[in-house]
């Protein structure tokens, strides 16, 4: 082998080598962006899960919510029932007195009744 030719190898040999060494590197860039690609996805994965998680009990929460407000409601309902019967029965007693004793007299009564009501602690009397 003459001395050109074993510089024209050995220039080729260079020029591989700078290009395997450049394609190494390009494949350790390669690695490690797969990788933190890699570590994102994984970090997604478990916000994903995470926030399934907390939506879960979300909605849990809110079942529970919307149930208690339902009762809320009804007793709402009942409590306004109740006041509208206790003002229907405070109107029947005062018509009864009314007819009974007079209007005054009957004012009077009602008063009193309100007031025993008051120290029996019904505070809706008061």
């Amino acid at each position: 082998m003459s001395s050109t030719e074993t510089l024209v190898t050995l220039s080729k040999i260079e020029y591989l080598t700078r290009e395997r060494d450049e394609m190494l590197n390009k494949i350790t860039e390669l690695l490690d962006e797969r990788d933190e690609l890699r570590a994102d996805n994984e970090s997604l994965r478990r916000a994903a899960g995470a926030l399934d998680e907390l939506t879960s009990k979300l909605r849990q929460e809110l079942t529970e919510t919307e149930s208690a407000l339902a009762a809320c409601d009804a007793q709402c309902e009942r409590l306004r029932a109740d006041a509208k019967d206790h003002e229907a029965r405070e109107q029947l007693m005062f018509e009864v007195a009314r007819r009974l004793f007079g209007e005054d007299e009957a004012k009077r009564w009602l008063t009193v009744v309100f007031e025993a009501y008051a120290d029996l602690g019904h505070p809706k009397c008061r």
